[in-house]
């Protein structure tokens, strides 16, 4: 757990530096690696069985780490006037190397560098305040508020520099039911919703945030608010008028009133995902106004666009056949409304350039879409958002547009599908009458995928890019036993893959008899009965396992720290085993993914885990950053 620090500002003469406090950022602050300064940190607490780790990892709804990483700016742009007097060897540098060298900087590397001189302390800030998260906790508020806004009109002022560093801002807040609890009945209850119905400190929360990306933050470049708060149109407008190019709205609720429009002559956005909601004072036969301000006045802007809604029964009506969006290249539409044709044909009409497109087939203008669509020469990766409908799925209209569109380099089905469907229709489809297919992602629907299926894939002989997962999707509960040797033969036509991935992939181990049998493999953590242990510690660690030197009242819990230490290098160890053999059966491949780890491969090397200590990934994210066609991509 990472201790918290405060965050210190110019050096005051020739003293000890001073505490600055920089626009809407509580007092105390920890940082989370070398980019991202972080408000607010939950302590995660485990449960734990004397002998067997039965609690999984903690699920993070925030994703905060389905985030790409953003470049500092570079000295000159956030210091145009100053002109440096250090003598450190960076400054003997081309100040166009200046950010390519920090991003190469842990935490304590920068924190290092801040200590030299007054120079090395604003080039450490460039970094150090790039990416910074905004958590609303009810019991810091008072601290929050003190603090908020600091003014940024002086230009020599720490404040100054240092809000002029942050280029991406992340509003969020501590899980909504601890702070309102009754909030869910509010939203339902009150059709004509008040703020002042919701904790009024909550809400001079989102006014201040608000204000500050509006007036704080000259060169904050993205805005990513994920957070279930009430939001105004005026707050919106406050929002919209910041050099924000990058927005994502998540679990906010908009209060839309039918009447005040949004001020977006000078909104310019190029990536915008939405998933809101909005009170009910909005008439269902039209749209709320939200939409169609945000996407007309980026129509000349925007490349991507993800629309997440809840399927409902209103009619989304976008009056304007003239509108286009000429560089909107990656779509993603999941459950925006049963009634949305208008906003299907306004996006994806004749005129559309979509080159990506992710789309469900909930509804009856999504279904509708792909049964009579036919071909869309731009589009060149296709992801199904089929959500698990099961025998509802409408396997007939996906192949109608499949059969249409067979110039394709990319087709995803990341929900699962039924066997037949994906062994005796799809696979044979892509076979027969796609001659250009790159990548490919499907999941069965069955406990395994059994050898036919393998030798289906493999007889794609274009593929480069696979991933493959079968049984229960749920990352608490993994139920595929993978069959690496089946695998590795059926697919060895593949020659020219580069990119293999397995997900909720599990595996058996002969643990103890009183070893919980029934917990998931990720979640147990059981090691074999008979492993020597002291191989996967070190000394130090294992003397603290044997319970030497150790408080007897923690000997319970660290040894069951310890034997997670231990569990975790020895399941590095057994799938580098693996992956081993990966590497000697596709010379071609570069990254490979198994048992939530991550392995990769230099030129003229074997396949080896891209972390080490093995750092697990559970929730995929580093699979879903490399192949996902869903995700915000504010670069």
């Amino acid at each position: 757990m990472a201790k918290h620090k405060r965050v210190e500002g110019e050096l005051d003469g020739e003293g000890e530096p001073t505490p600055v406090f920089y626009p809407v950022v509580i007092i105390e602050t920890i940082r989370s690696k070398a980019t991202k300064t972080q408000i607010f940190t939950g302590r995660m607490h485990y449960n734990s069985f004397i002998l067997f780790d039965m609690v999984p990892h903690p699920v993070d709804a925030r994703s905060s780490d389905l985030v790409f990483d953003i470049p500092p700016l570079s000295f000159d742009r956030v210091h145009e006037s100053h002109i440096a007097t250090s003598s450190f060897p960076i400054f003997r540098m081309p100040i166009e190397l200046f950010s390519h060298i920090l991003t190469h900087l842990s935490t304590e590397d920068l924190l290092a560098l801040s200590k030299v001189d007054r120079d090395c302390r604003r080039l450490a800030l460039l970094s150090t305040f790039k990416d910074v998260v905004l958590c609303f906790t009810p019991d810091k508020f008072n601290s929050f508020l003190e603090n908020t806004p600091l003014s940024t009109t002086a230009p020599q002022s720490p404040s100054s520099y240092i809000a002029s560093c942050v280029r991406r801002l992340t509003v969020t807040a501590e899980p909504f039911n601890k702070i309102v609890p009754n909030y869910a009945t509010v939203l339902s209850e009150y059709d004509d919703l008040s703020l002042a119905k919701i904790d009024p400190s909550f809400n001079r929360f989102v006014e201040c945030a608000s204000h500050v990306v509006e007036n704080s933050y000259p060169n904050i470049h993205i805005l990513d608010w994920d957070a279930p708060t009430l939001i105004p149109v005026p707050t919106l407008n406050s929002i919209l008028a910041s050099p924000i190019k990058h927005l994502r709205f998540k679990g906010a609720t908009v209060h839309d009133d039918g009447c005040t429009r949004l001020n977006t002559s000078t909104s310019a956005l190029e990536t915008l995902c939405f998933d809101v909601s909005f009170t009910r004072t909005h008439n269902r036969r039209r749209t709320p106004l939200f939409f169609k301000d945000i996407l007309f006045s980026s129509t000349a802007t925007l490349r991507q666009l993800i629309w997440i809604g809840h399927l409902n029964d209103d009619e989304i009506v976008i009056e304007n056949d003239d509108i286009t969006f000429p560089h909107l290249r990656s779509l993603t539409l999941d459950i925006i409304s049963s009634n949305s044709d208008q906003v299907v044909q306004l996006l994806l009409g004749p005129s559309s350039r979509v080159e990506t497109l992710a789309m469900d087939t909930m509804t009856a203008s999504s279904r509708k879409f792909f049964a009579t669509r036919g071909y869309m020469s731009p589009l060149r990766r296709l992801c199904w958002l089929n959500h698990n409908q099961g025998d509802l799925s409408p396997y007939d209209a996906i192949m109608e547009f499949l059969r249409a569109n067979t110039h394709l380099a990319e087709l995803h089905i990341p929900g699962p599908a039924s066997p037949e469907f994906l062994e005796l229709t799809l696979l044979p489809t892509l076979l027969q009458e796609f001659n250009g297919l790159t990548s490919l992602h499907l999941v069965w629907q069955a406990p395994d995928i059994y050898d036919d299926a393998l030798e289906a894939v493999s007889s794609i002989p274009t593929l480069w890019h696979v991933w493959l997962s079968a049984g229960n999707q749920n990352c608490l509960r993994n139920t595929w036993e993978v069959q690496h040797p089946s695998i590795l033969a059926r697919l060895s036509p593949l020659t020219h893959l580069k990119t293999f991935a397995l997900s909720h992939d599990t595996y058996k181990v002969n643990a103890h008899p009183l070893a919980p049998r029934s917990c998931d493999y990720y979640a147990s953590r059981a090691l074999p009965v008979d492993l020597d242990v002291s191989k996967y510690l070190s000394p130090t660690d294992f003397d603290i396992y044997q319970g030497k030197n150790v408080d007897f009242s923690m000997g319970t819990t660290h040894k069951i720290e310890m034997r997670r230490l231990a569990w975790e290098s020895w399941h590095g160890e057994r799938m580098q085993a693996i992956a081993d053999r990966y590497s000697d059966r596709f010379p071609s491949l570069r990254w490979l993914f198994i048992g939530q780890l991550v392995f990769t491969r230099n030129i003229g090397q074997s396949l080896l885990l891209a972390s080490n200590p093995p750092e697990r990934d559970p929730y995929l994210t580093a699979l879903q950053k490399k192949m996902s066609m869903t995700l915000w991509r504010p670069v």
